[in-house]
């Protein structure tokens, strides 16, 4: 609610959210002023704080009527939106996207000309993005053109796109559009708006069931990189299959909500050890005692390493494993992966250690398939640093992401990825250990369909137990 009083309108959130049905929260808001410009508005249900323009403008009543609606129907607790990214596997701009096109069209219902949101940049912007033709502009030009879905805007940006070059990614918006209009069609107010408990998504509420199925339209437009995509060969040389086919690996997708804050001892300071040749004298009682006479001190680095691990339904991860390994190794790169049959956009991926900083707990997530076996072999060869240690924890069986069932292409491709890139696997996460503890002399055995398709294309290379 808003009302105008001399020089400025007053905004009152508490009025607006007070009606919602999934909370009893009666606390003040804070109304801070903003302007027109995109971006310079804003509703925080966590510091209960709103950010709108006070000048009594058409363009400022738009904009404050938007953000009103947010507060009245938006999901308001940090659990909620959680439970959407790590549940439902929806990236969370591709939610902040979708929430648009519904609050926009909530707004349009209730009598607002969202027509006038806009700040005359959006062209530009499409001639930007077009013009720098990356992968990531890409994707941004989805995420910012599908918010825009349902105003005026939309058109504006998409001719920034064709200007730019770029007429492929606005017939993807456009085909994207009509689909999200097939979700708005015929809805009314009190179905977009409503925030009574759903009876299709846990712990979310019927009308942000709607923004749930425009996020998974939008997510299915945004790219992977190259080394993923399937498009010819990535960072291994090999070029890996991905899409949600039989005969295909599904996109690695990295759970971001798993935090990496506990530091690794021993993983940031130098470790000296003793040489009998060198510039500075660190252990002089060497002269009597060492008959080498190493007196002479020389830094060395951490060590490192990368090891992959399936945690599908099949092999077990072990924390104390974990712990050891990290005393071995602590600037090693851990990586866990298992992809759920079918699925699509939902994390798969979890990274454990990461150059010396390590999750507190392994998470408890995982799923019961492999899916996503050549994508993350390539993942590790893209962060190899020089001839460092690849270990790959598995079974030996590679299988699709869309049935997770194994195929001779794809053990051929994880085959040819540990062939040319002398990548070791090992059955349990206890024997990658012993490999990152003397790494030099440690030496892979091959097994399951990857090793039977080693063996017998390299018998004298490889010995399959």
């Amino acid at each position: 609610m808003a009302k105008q009083t001399k020089g400025s309108v007053q905004v009152f959130p508490e009025v607006v959210s007070v009606f919602r049905s999934d909370t009893t929260d009666t606390a003040r808001w804070t109304v801070s002023s903003g302007s027109t410009n995109r971006g310079d508005a804003w509703t925080d249900f966590q510091a209960h704080s709103i950010k709108v323009p006070r000048g009594n403008t058409e363009l400022g009543k738009v904009i404050r009527g938007h953000e009103l609606v947010h507060a009245r129907i938006s999901p308001n607790t940090e659990s909620q939106l959680e439970y959407t990214v790590k549940e439902l596997g929806i990236q969370a701009d591709v939610l902040m996207s979708a929430e648009e096109v519904r609050v926009n069209a909530v707004a349009k219902l209730i009598g607002y000309d969202t027509d006038l949101l806009t700040d005359g940049s959006e062209k530009q912007s499409g001639i930007n993005a077009a013009k720098d033709g990356s992968l990531e502009a890409h994707n941004s030009s989805i995420l910012f053109g599908s918010a825009l879905i349902g105003t005026k805007t939309f058109n504006t940006f998409l001719a920034g796109l064709k200007s730019g070059g770029k007429p492929e990614w606005a017939t993807e918006l456009r085909e994207l559009q009509k689909l999200v209009k097939k979700i708005l069609r015929n809805q009314s107010v009190k179905n977009l708006g409503s925030t009574d408990p759903s009876y299709r998504y846990d712990k979310l509420t019927v009308g942000f069931g709607y923004t749930i199925e425009i996020a998974k339209l939008i997510q299915k437009q945004i790219h992977v990189p190259q080394s993923q995509s399937g498009e010819g060969s990535g960072a291994s040389g090999v070029k890996v299959p991905v899409g949600m086919g039989a005969d295909s690996f599904a996109p690695l997708i990295f759970d971001e909500t798993v935090k990496r804050d506990v530091q690794v001892k021993g993983a940031l300071h130098r470790r000296k050890t003793a040489r009998a040749t060198g510039k500075r004298v660190l252990y002089p009682s060497r002269v009597l005692t060492d008959p080498s006479k190493r007196v002479f001190g020389q830094k060395q680095r951490a060590t490192g390493g990368i090891v992959i691990i399936d945690c599908s339904g099949s092999m077990e991860l072990d924390a104390d494993d974990l712990d050891t390994l990290l005393d071995y190794a602590p600037s090693s790169l851990v990586v866990a992966y298992s992809h759920r049959p079918g699925s699509s956009g939902k994390p798969n991926a979890w990274i454990l250690a990461e150059r010396g900083k390590r999750v507190k707990e392994i998470p408890t997530v995982f799923n019961v398939g492999n899916g996503v076996d050549g994508p993350v072999l390539e993942y590790a060869i893209a962060k190899r640093k020089g001839k460092e240690t690849i270990v790959w924890v598995c079974d030996g069986q590679v299988t699709s992401g869309g049935t997770d069932r194994p195929t001779e292409n794809l053990t051929a491709v994880c085959g040819e990825i540990v062939d040319k890139h002398g990548i070791l696997m090992t059955p349990s996460f206890s024997q990658a250990v012993k490999v990152l503890s003397n790494p030099n002399s440690a030496k892979g055995k091959v097994y399951g369909r990857v090793g039977y398709y080693l063996a017998n294309k390299k018998p004298s290379k490889y010995r399959r137990v």
